[in-house]
């Protein structure tokens, strides 16, 4: 595997010079191309695998750019050399900034100080539906009577969801889009 692999580096380094020189022929480049796809010996599925990654490079889009590392979390690594190439291939072809990184982390944060705030929001507000005196004609009616003064109504459960509502916003995972 490593003999392949150096062949195929030699070769690379062969058409990153030519590209390298003044004014390269297009016969030059198609002649280099064609003896490295010889060299490589792909098959579909490296190819599938290869056509996604051209897909994320033209996206453009930073989350997607990161989604292909996840894959080299789950790595068995009785097979290093294998998993170090990959990484290789993935960290030259990947053009991932600092800049796209901080600013989808900025974003990240925002999002959830933002569903935060409105969790709390809601929790805010459903306390104080359950907490505060109202009206007779805005608690509708008592559901279930305590004393015959008093008891759980309407505005009572109103309030739960409200609390039920923002405790699941505040806790709840969220997806940012970039």
């Amino acid at each position: 595997m490593s003999k392949k692999f150096e062949d195929l580096r030699s070769e690379l380094r062969k058409f990153d010079e030519l590209l390298s020189n003044t004014e390269p022929t297009k016969e030059e480049i198609l002649d280099q191309l064609a003896s490295l796809l010889y060299k490589v010996e792909f098959d579909s599925d490296m190819l599938s695998d290869y056509k996604k990654k051209v897909e994320l490079l033209e996206v453009g889009n930073t989350e997607a750019k990161l989604e292909s590392f996840k894959k080299f979390d789950k790595v068995d690594f009785s097979e290093r050399e294998k998993f170090l190439q990959d990484f290789e291939v993935e960290l030259t072809s990947q053009k991932i900034t600092s800049d796209e990184v901080f600013l989808l982390k900025q974003r990240r944060r925002i999002s959830h100080f933002t569903k935060f705030l409105i969790g709390v929001l809601l929790l805010v507000i459903g306390i104080g539906l359950i907490v505060l005196p109202l009206g007779d004609e805005i608690k509708v009616f008592t559901i279930f009577y305590f004393t015959p003064n008093d008891g759980v109504t309407l505005i009572d459960v109103v309030g739960i969801i409200f609390i039920l509502s923002g405790i699941a916003t505040m806790v709840s995972p969220s997806k940012v889009k970039t």
